[in-house]
Protein backbone atom coordinates (compact mmCIF):
# COMPACT_ATOMS: atom_id res chain seq x y z
CA UNK A 1 0.00 0.00 0.00
CA UNK A 2 2.79 2.23 0.93
CA UNK A 3 4.66 1.64 -2.36
CA UNK A 4 1.24 2.62 -4.31
CA UNK A 5 0.59 5.69 -2.53
CA UNK A 6 4.22 6.92 -3.56
CA UNK A 7 4.23 6.08 -7.02
CA UNK A 8 0.18 8.25 -6.66
CA UNK A 9 2.19 11.35 -5.19
CA UNK A 10 5.31 10.78 -8.11
CA UNK A 11 2.66 10.69 -10.87
CA UNK A 12 0.54 13.61 -9.39
CA UNK A 13 3.83 15.64 -9.19
CA UNK A 14 4.74 14.62 -12.34
CA UNK A 15 1.49 15.51 -13.99
CA UNK A 16 1.32 19.05 -11.91
CA UNK A 17 4.89 19.77 -13.24
CA UNK A 18 3.31 19.00 -16.79
CA UNK A 19 0.87 21.20 -16.82
CA UNK A 20 2.51 23.72 -15.62
CA UNK A 21 5.05 23.51 -18.23
CA UNK A 22 2.06 24.02 -20.72
CA UNK A 23 0.31 26.55 -18.79
CA UNK A 24 3.55 28.57 -19.32
CA UNK A 25 4.08 27.75 -22.91
CA UNK A 26 0.84 28.40 -24.02
CA UNK A 27 1.11 32.11 -21.71
CA UNK A 28 4.07 32.96 -23.68
CA UNK A 29 2.04 32.05 -27.51
CA UNK A 30 -0.74 34.47 -26.00
CA UNK A 31 1.98 36.61 -25.67
CA UNK A 32 3.75 36.67 -28.87
CA UNK A 33 0.13 36.59 -30.29
CA UNK A 34 -0.75 39.52 -28.56
CA UNK A 35 2.29 41.20 -28.87
CA UNK A 36 2.04 40.52 -32.82
CA UNK A 37 -1.24 42.47 -32.82
CA UNK A 38 -0.08 45.49 -30.64
CA UNK A 39 2.96 45.44 -33.02
CA UNK A 40 0.23 45.27 -36.59
CA UNK A 41 -1.85 47.95 -34.58
CA UNK A 42 0.88 50.66 -34.07
CA UNK A 43 2.25 50.29 -37.74
CA UNK A 44 -1.89 50.71 -38.97
CA UNK A 45 -1.60 54.06 -36.50
CA UNK A 46 1.27 55.06 -37.51
CA UNK A 47 0.94 54.86 -41.06
CA UNK A 48 -2.95 56.23 -40.59
CA UNK A 49 -1.30 59.36 -39.03
CA UNK A 50 1.56 59.49 -41.61
CA UNK A 51 -1.10 59.61 -44.06
CA UNK A 52 -3.17 62.13 -42.60
CA UNK A 53 0.21 64.54 -42.07
CA UNK A 54 0.31 63.86 -46.15
CA UNK A 55 -3.59 65.22 -46.45
CA UNK A 56 -2.93 68.40 -44.14
CA UNK A 57 0.69 69.05 -46.20
CA UNK A 58 -1.48 68.97 -49.14
CA UNK A 59 -3.85 71.19 -47.68
CA UNK A 60 -1.49 73.56 -46.45
CA UNK A 61 -0.40 73.65 -50.23
CA UNK A 62 -3.67 73.81 -51.97
CA UNK A 63 -4.87 77.20 -49.74
CA UNK A 64 -2.36 79.37 -50.37
CA UNK A 65 -2.50 78.42 -54.25
CA UNK A 66 -6.08 79.05 -54.45
CA UNK A 67 -6.11 82.46 -52.92
CA UNK A 68 -3.11 83.37 -55.18
CA UNK A 69 -5.17 82.46 -58.14
CA UNK A 70 -8.52 84.33 -56.87
CA UNK A 71 -5.40 87.29 -56.29
CA UNK A 72 -3.65 87.24 -59.46
CA UNK A 73 -6.92 86.64 -61.82
CA UNK A 74 -7.91 90.34 -61.63
CA UNK A 75 -4.86 91.29 -61.01
CA UNK A 76 -3.75 90.56 -64.58
CA UNK A 77 -7.13 91.91 -66.10
CA UNK A 78 -6.09 95.61 -64.70
CA UNK A 79 -2.65 94.84 -65.50
CA UNK A 80 -3.91 94.65 -69.03
CA UNK A 81 -6.20 97.73 -68.84
CA UNK A 82 -9.24 96.47 -67.49
CA UNK A 83 -12.22 98.83 -67.18
CA UNK A 84 -16.01 99.17 -66.85
CA UNK A 85 -16.20 102.14 -68.90
CA UNK A 86 -15.66 101.80 -71.33
CA UNK A 87 -16.35 97.87 -71.20
CA UNK A 88 -13.19 96.01 -71.49
CA UNK A 89 -12.20 92.67 -69.70
CA UNK A 90 -9.10 91.44 -71.30
CA UNK A 91 -9.08 87.84 -69.58
CA UNK A 92 -6.98 86.09 -72.22
CA UNK A 93 -3.45 86.16 -70.33
CA UNK A 94 -5.69 85.49 -66.77
CA UNK A 95 -7.28 82.53 -68.41
CA UNK A 96 -4.10 81.20 -69.71
CA UNK A 97 -2.58 81.87 -66.32
CA UNK A 98 -5.64 80.16 -64.56
CA UNK A 99 -5.18 76.86 -66.74
CA UNK A 100 -1.48 76.75 -66.32
CA UNK A 101 -1.89 76.64 -62.45
CA UNK A 102 -4.35 74.14 -62.33
CA UNK A 103 -2.07 72.24 -64.39
CA UNK A 104 0.54 72.68 -61.30
CA UNK A 105 -2.08 72.14 -58.80
CA UNK A 106 -3.17 68.66 -61.03
CA UNK A 107 0.92 67.38 -60.71
CA UNK A 108 1.32 68.24 -57.39
CA UNK A 109 -2.34 66.23 -56.68
CA UNK A 110 -0.81 63.12 -58.42
CA UNK A 111 1.95 63.20 -56.35
CA UNK A 112 0.46 63.57 -52.98
CA UNK A 113 -1.82 60.59 -53.97
CA UNK A 114 1.36 58.49 -54.91
CA UNK A 115 2.33 59.50 -51.33
CA UNK A 116 -0.97 58.32 -49.60
CA UNK A 117 -0.47 55.14 -51.40
CA UNK A 118 2.97 54.73 -50.51
CA UNK A 119 1.81 55.70 -47.10
CA UNK A 120 -1.20 52.99 -46.22
CA UNK A 121 -0.80 49.57 -44.76
CA UNK A 122 -3.77 48.36 -46.06
CA UNK A 123 -3.52 47.13 -49.52
CA UNK A 124 -7.00 47.20 -50.54
CA UNK A 125 -6.55 51.26 -49.82
CA UNK A 126 -3.92 51.51 -51.90
CA UNK A 127 -5.78 49.60 -54.69
CA UNK A 128 -8.62 51.35 -54.76
CA UNK A 129 -6.65 54.30 -54.62
CA UNK A 130 -4.56 53.70 -57.77
CA UNK A 131 -7.47 52.33 -59.49
CA UNK A 132 -9.85 55.76 -59.25
CA UNK A 133 -6.75 57.54 -60.22
CA UNK A 134 -6.18 55.92 -62.92
CA UNK A 135 -9.54 56.11 -64.03
CA UNK A 136 -9.84 60.09 -63.22
CA UNK A 137 -6.76 60.38 -65.35
CA UNK A 138 -8.04 58.35 -68.48
CA UNK A 139 -11.01 60.73 -68.80
CA UNK A 140 -8.88 63.93 -68.31
CA UNK A 141 -6.54 62.14 -70.73
CA UNK A 142 -9.53 61.96 -73.27
CA UNK A 143 -11.10 65.47 -72.52
CA UNK A 144 -7.58 67.30 -72.85
CA UNK A 145 -6.97 65.23 -76.05
CA UNK A 146 -10.25 66.03 -77.54
CA UNK A 147 -9.71 69.88 -76.91
CA UNK A 148 -6.17 69.80 -78.18
CA UNK A 149 -7.30 68.20 -81.35
CA UNK A 150 -9.82 70.92 -81.82
CA UNK A 151 -7.81 73.96 -80.78
CA UNK A 152 -4.86 72.52 -82.93
CA UNK A 153 -6.78 71.91 -85.91
CA UNK A 154 -5.50 73.87 -88.61
CA UNK A 155 -8.25 75.52 -90.34
CA UNK A 156 -9.28 76.77 -87.21
CA UNK A 157 -8.61 80.64 -87.00
CA UNK A 158 -9.18 81.08 -90.48
CA UNK A 159 -12.79 79.89 -89.67
CA UNK A 160 -12.92 81.94 -86.73
CA UNK A 161 -11.38 84.76 -88.00
CA UNK A 162 -14.22 84.50 -91.12
CA UNK A 163 -16.65 84.22 -88.50
CA UNK A 164 -15.61 87.15 -86.64
CA UNK A 165 -16.01 89.47 -90.08
CA UNK A 166 -19.17 91.85 -90.79
CA UNK A 167 -20.47 92.38 -93.94
CA UNK A 168 -23.56 94.18 -94.87
CA UNK A 169 -25.34 96.59 -96.60
CA UNK A 170 -26.25 99.67 -96.17
CA UNK A 171 -28.67 102.45 -98.25
CA UNK A 172 -27.93 106.02 -97.54
CA UNK A 173 -29.67 108.60 -98.45
CA UNK A 174 -28.55 112.27 -100.20
CA UNK A 175 -26.88 114.02 -96.94
CA UNK A 176 -26.91 111.35 -94.82
CA UNK A 177 -24.63 110.01 -92.74
CA UNK A 178 -24.44 106.63 -91.01
CA UNK A 179 -22.70 106.09 -87.52
CA UNK A 180 -21.47 102.50 -85.93
CA UNK A 181 -18.87 101.85 -83.63
CA UNK A 182 -15.48 99.66 -83.39
CA UNK A 183 -12.92 98.44 -80.95
CA UNK A 184 -9.41 98.07 -81.68
CA UNK A 185 -9.67 94.93 -80.10
CA UNK A 186 -12.77 92.30 -78.75
CA UNK A 187 -13.66 93.42 -75.11
CA UNK A 188 -12.05 90.08 -74.25
CA UNK A 189 -8.68 90.74 -75.73
CA UNK A 190 -8.30 87.45 -78.30
CA UNK A 191 -8.92 89.32 -81.32
CA UNK A 192 -7.68 93.11 -83.19
CA UNK A 193 -9.32 94.80 -85.79
CA UNK A 194 -7.52 94.27 -89.16
CA UNK A 195 -9.54 96.28 -91.74
CA UNK A 196 -12.48 98.35 -92.57
CA UNK A 197 -13.61 98.15 -96.79
CA UNK A 198 -16.31 99.78 -97.78
CA UNK A 199 -17.35 100.42 -101.87
CA UNK A 200 -20.42 101.92 -103.74
CA UNK A 201 -22.58 100.09 -105.79
CA UNK A 202 -22.41 102.95 -108.20
CA UNK A 203 -19.35 104.61 -107.84
CA UNK A 204 -20.46 107.93 -106.14
CA UNK A 205 -18.48 109.92 -103.94
CA UNK A 206 -18.12 108.90 -100.40
CA UNK A 207 -16.36 110.48 -97.15
CA UNK A 208 -15.22 108.32 -94.47
CA UNK A 209 -14.00 109.50 -91.36
CA UNK A 210 -13.07 106.97 -88.44
CA UNK A 211 -12.39 109.06 -84.88
CA UNK A 212 -11.62 107.96 -81.30
CA UNK A 213 -14.44 108.14 -79.36
CA UNK A 214 -12.95 108.96 -76.06
CA UNK A 215 -10.89 111.47 -77.84
CA UNK A 216 -12.01 112.71 -81.29
CA UNK A 217 -8.46 112.18 -82.90
CA UNK A 218 -8.98 111.32 -86.40
CA UNK A 219 -7.85 107.82 -86.96
CA UNK A 220 -8.21 107.95 -90.74
CA UNK A 221 -10.11 110.31 -93.54
CA UNK A 222 -10.86 109.32 -97.30
CA UNK A 223 -12.95 110.54 -100.11
CA UNK A 224 -13.49 108.57 -103.18
CA UNK A 225 -15.82 105.63 -104.07
CA UNK A 226 -14.42 103.45 -102.28
CA UNK A 227 -12.71 102.73 -98.90
CA UNK A 228 -10.24 100.65 -97.05
CA UNK A 229 -7.93 100.88 -94.21
CA UNK A 230 -6.30 98.07 -92.18
CA UNK A 231 -3.45 100.15 -90.36
CA UNK A 232 -4.98 99.98 -87.03
CA UNK A 233 -3.07 100.55 -83.35
CA UNK A 234 -3.92 97.75 -81.79
CA UNK A 235 -1.31 98.06 -79.21
CA UNK A 236 -4.33 99.18 -76.67
CA UNK A 237 -7.81 99.22 -76.46
CA UNK A 238 -9.75 102.17 -78.14
CA UNK A 239 -13.29 102.44 -78.94
CA UNK A 240 -13.52 104.17 -82.63
CA UNK A 241 -16.47 105.66 -84.30
CA UNK A 242 -16.80 105.05 -88.35
CA UNK A 243 -18.88 107.92 -90.41
CA UNK A 244 -19.65 107.79 -93.73
CA UNK A 245 -21.93 110.27 -95.29
CA UNK A 246 -22.69 111.28 -99.34
CA UNK A 247 -24.26 114.31 -101.25
CA UNK A 248 -26.12 111.66 -103.22
CA UNK A 249 -28.46 108.40 -102.39
CA UNK A 250 -26.46 105.47 -102.54
CA UNK A 251 -25.95 101.34 -101.24
CA UNK A 252 -22.51 100.63 -99.72
CA UNK A 253 -21.52 97.03 -98.99
CA UNK A 254 -18.86 97.32 -96.16
CA UNK A 255 -16.93 94.90 -94.26
CA UNK A 256 -15.72 94.83 -91.11
CA UNK A 257 -12.66 92.04 -90.23
CA UNK A 258 -11.33 91.41 -87.02
CA UNK A 259 -8.78 88.26 -86.53
CA UNK A 260 -7.42 86.56 -83.95
CA UNK A 261 -4.24 87.68 -82.12
CA UNK A 262 -1.59 85.78 -83.55
CA UNK A 263 -0.29 83.03 -80.77
CA UNK A 264 -3.44 82.72 -78.98
CA UNK A 265 -4.81 79.75 -80.85
CA UNK A 266 -1.04 77.67 -80.00
CA UNK A 267 -0.66 78.73 -76.47
CA UNK A 268 -3.92 76.97 -75.58
CA UNK A 269 -3.22 74.29 -78.05
CA UNK A 270 0.18 73.99 -76.23
CA UNK A 271 -1.47 73.93 -72.76
CA UNK A 272 -3.88 70.85 -73.74
CA UNK A 273 -1.24 69.18 -74.84
CA UNK A 274 0.58 69.81 -71.40
CA UNK A 275 -2.65 68.44 -69.75
CA UNK A 276 -2.76 65.40 -72.26
CA UNK A 277 0.59 64.34 -71.43
CA UNK A 278 0.15 65.04 -67.65
CA UNK A 279 -2.68 62.43 -67.43
CA UNK A 280 -1.32 60.12 -69.70
CA UNK A 281 2.18 59.89 -67.83
CA UNK A 282 0.10 59.46 -64.50
CA UNK A 283 -2.27 56.68 -65.96
CA UNK A 284 0.97 55.30 -66.64
CA UNK A 285 1.92 55.62 -63.14
CA UNK A 286 -1.20 54.23 -61.51
CA UNK A 287 -1.82 50.99 -63.70
CA UNK A 288 1.59 48.93 -62.06
CA UNK A 289 0.69 49.70 -58.48
CA UNK A 290 -3.30 48.51 -59.47
CA UNK A 291 -1.66 45.43 -60.86
CA UNK A 292 0.44 44.84 -58.18
CA UNK A 293 -2.40 45.04 -55.36
CA UNK A 294 -5.02 43.57 -57.53
CA UNK A 295 -6.36 40.92 -55.70
CA UNK A 296 -3.91 41.05 -52.86
CA UNK A 297 -5.97 41.43 -49.87
CA UNK A 298 -8.30 42.99 -50.73
CA UNK A 299 -10.17 43.40 -47.44
CA UNK A 300 -6.76 43.60 -45.34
Amino acid sequence: MAERNETSRDNDADLEERLKKLEGNSGDRRQITRNKRLKELQEKLEGSHEVERVKNLKRKLLIPQILGIIILFPFLMYFNGASLDPFYIPIYHSVLMLFGWILILFIGSIIFRILRIKRHKSYSIKYLLARNSMRKSIVLTIVALVIFGFIYTPNLTGVVNDASSIEDNIFLAENETVVFNLTTRCRLNFRKLESVSINTTNNAIINVRIYEKETNDIVNESEGSSYFFEDFDTAKFQELIVQINSSEEINLDYQVRRELFPGRQTSFSLLSFLYMGVFAQSVAIFYPIKKKYTGKGIYC
